[in-house]
């Protein structure tokens, strides 16, 4: 899971104006990506070679089942957070590496 700093402030902020907003939230981007998938994007962005690939089968064997969460991706959805109305501006990976990037 992944978010923009931009939208995790104006996240809280809408959260503590919120008041009917109860409960946990998930602070995570609408768009769930994999390990794999993310480092690609870096890569993309960065216009360099994807340089973080660590077989499947040495993760496993250091971290055990908690691997499958790093190589998979965690499915973790705002859910409470889009339900309350709130509206994400960095909801594409891409765009958001690109902004958090630009020189």
């Amino acid at each position: 899971p992944w978010i923009h700093e931009k939208d995790l402030i104006r996240l809280f902020k809408f959260v503590i104006e919120n008041q009917s907003i109860t409960g946990p939230i998930n602070a995570v981007s609408p768009q769930a990506v994999t390990m794999k998938e993310f480092c690609k994007t870096l890569g993309k962005v960065l216009k360099r070679p994807c340089w973080l690939r660590i077989p499947e089968w040495k993760m496993k064997l250091l971290l055990g089942e908690m691997a499958d969460l790093l190589i998979q991706g965690g499915k973790v959805i705002p859910k409470k957070a889009i339900e309350s109305g709130f509206k994400f501006e960095f909801d594409d990976l891409e765009f958001a590496l690109r902004d958090l990037l630009k020189k």
